[in-house]
């Protein structure tokens, strides 16, 4: 009997031990996951309480088409992150099948019943071939563009990127104020 009270001590201490070897494999992984997260992750531009999971691609198209609106002499838009976040997301929609058409007036009656400020969204969507460059040059001289390039009336914009089974997709939002 002597013997089972001795055992339960050190049943104690492993099962106790092997806690602590789990949490911190568990905690290891966080943090590797963490790092990965940080190398494809980038805060918005003019963003100040917000930290958005933004991939390089897509900050990089939303840096083009500011870096083309200033040539054009309009001012830089916005970044808005929830728009980063309704691009990604529809462009993930279209590129799993999902959906075949962005349906603006839902992302604006979502923002607002979150609080937003009330927005009129306007979309771009770009089907591209999976490993070819975006944006070609002559992309830059359609009238969707031109337009969101040129107009003073735009103030905010978002980029996402998705590839899937129905192709590569690029979604562009961008919003002005109502």
């Amino acid at each position: 009997m002597k013997q089972l009270i001795c055992h339960k001590p050190i049943r104690f201490l492993y099962t106790l031990l092997m806690l602590i070897a789990v949490f911190t494999v568990g905690t290891q992984a966080d943090f590797e996951k963490i790092a990965v997260a940080e190398g494809t992750s980038q805060r918005l531009s003019g963003e100040s309480h917000h930290f958005s999971p933004v991939m390089h691609s897509e900050k990089m198209l939303a840096e083009q088409i500011n870096s083309q609106r200033k040539k054009n002499h309009t001012d830089p838009l916005s970044l808005d992150w929830d728009l980063f976040r309704f691009s990604r997301f529809e462009a993930r929609d279209l590129a799993s099948g999902k959906i075949s058409k962005i349906d603006a007036t839902k992302i604006e009656r979502v923002l607002a019943e979150c609080g937003r400020t009330r927005m009129s969204i306007h979309t771009i969507v770009v089907h591209g071939v999976p490993g070819r460059q975006f944006p070609g040059s002559s992309w830059w001289r359609t009238d969707d563009v031109r337009l969101l390039i040129g107009s003073q009336s735009i103030h905010y914009l978002g980029t996402g990127h998705a590839r899937g089974l129905s192709g590569e997709y690029w979604v562009i939002l961008y919003a002005s104020r109502t």
